[in-house]
């Protein structure tokens, strides 16, 4: 799952893609209730965020994943595909452009 924005054409990697507890259900393999229970436990991680008035809680994925993988409720197995992302240390080869770089013909 990665979400693109229709709006800015902005792609979220998918290691931050946000995810609510029915999405959560479907990357692990379980029902929504299991999720819902996972979190009135409070054995499901914090939210990361919490929108539409304190209703709706939402996960990045990669902490989804990290705390599956480290309570053993990974059972599909499941890896980010990071196969898209972007290093955000990467140069951008325009960042440090200059006019005098310009080569001007005649």
């Amino acid at each position: 799952m990665v979400a693109n924005s229709k709006l800015s054409g902005d792609i979220w990697s998918s290691d931050i893609d946000p995810v609510g507890v029915s999405e959560i259900a479907e990357l692990l393999g379980v029902e929504v209730t299991t999720v819902s229970s996972w979190r009135q436990r409070h054995v499901l991680p914090r939210p990361d965020k919490i929108v539409n008035a304190g209703k709706t809680p939402l996960w990045k994925t990669k902490n989804i994943v990290n705390w599956a993988n480290a309570t053993g409720r990974n059972n599909k197995g499941l890896v980010l595909d990071n196969s898209n992302l972007k290093d955000d240390n990467e140069v951008d080869e325009l960042q440090n452009f200059q006019v005098q770089d310009l080569e001007w013909e005649g």
